[in-house]
This record gives structure tokens, sequence and C-alpha cells, in this order.
């Protein structure tokens, strides 16, 4: 069974430093900017609720890195949590990364061979077809570890 959760964190406070991040490729990049842009340029309903088209996203390396971090965390230590395995939440692995934010937002999935199923499924998923959909976010990073898919939303701090 697959499993898909959002979370829209604003506040947490803990750190995970000592694993191997591994950067996406700009294939990776291009590939995942042009699903959800694409998406965000079509407009969407996420459930039962409309979003018009929204500006298009722009991809930000410490978002990338704080998506790898917790991909390789959940795949590396067998679980599925927006809640890392030392207790961190997206808002400290983008503080962590030095991403200076006033809006974050996460999605994950599990168990998609590809990236064309996990962004499928999250916008067939209402919560998480709004974070992806949201006005709120300029910036995106993404990353897989295994069959772990992570999309970290941001907008920065002007």
């Amino acid at each position: 069974m697959l499993f898909l959760t959002t979370l829209l964190a604003l506040f947490s406070c803990n750190t995970i430093r000592n694993q191997e991040i591994v950067p996406v490729s700009a294939a990776f990049q291009k590939e995942m900017l042009q699903l959800v842009n694409d998406q965000r340029a079509a407009g969407c309903t996420c459930g039962n609720e409309y979003f018009g088209p929204a500006k298009p996203l722009v991809w930000n390396p410490l978002l990338e890195s704080a998506a790898s971090r917790h991909a390789t965390d959940m795949h590396t230590n067998s679980f599925f949590d927006h809640k890392g395995s030392d207790g961190t939440r997206i808002a400290d692995r983008l503080n962590d990364a030095h991403y200076e934010w006033q809006a974050v937002g996460e999605n994950i999935a599990f168990g998609y061979d590809n990236m064309e199923e996990a962004v499928s499924a999250w916008i067939n998923s209402p919560t998480h077809c709004e974070l992806l959909m949201s006005p709120n976010f300029s910036e995106m990073g993404a990353a897989q570890s295994g069959l772990y898919w992570v999309q970290t939303f941001g907008n920065p701090l002007n």
C-alpha cells in the first residue's frame, strides 16, 4: 500500500548532520520542475477546491539539499514520516541548510518507481496538490532515494 502525507511546517527546532547527501542531476531538476510547473500553469482542482494558474517555481539547491537529506534518512532508516529519524521537521532541515524562509512546505511519497508516478500521486491527493499549487511558494527542491520521494517548497525572506 502506498502512503502519502503532507506537512506545511512553520516552526520547529532539532538537527541531523552526518548523512551523505547526494545531489540530484540536472535532468532530475529539469524534469521535476517541468512536471510541477506545467501543472501550476494549467491550474488544478485539488479535492473540491480549484486553484488557478500559479507562477512557475524555480529550483533552489538549498531546498534540494533538505529534500535529499530527508529522502536519504527515510531510505537509510526504513521509515516514512515528515519527522526525521532524529526528530527534525522540514523547518529544521531548511534552517540547517541555511535557507532563510518565510514559508515552507513538504510533500513526501513512497513506493513510486518514477517521477511521473510520484508527482501524479501528489496531484491526485488534495492536501499534496494544494501544497504543489500554492501561490505562497516561489522555489522548490526535490530528491529521491530508493522509492522515497521528497519535494520541498519555500518562499525566501526578502
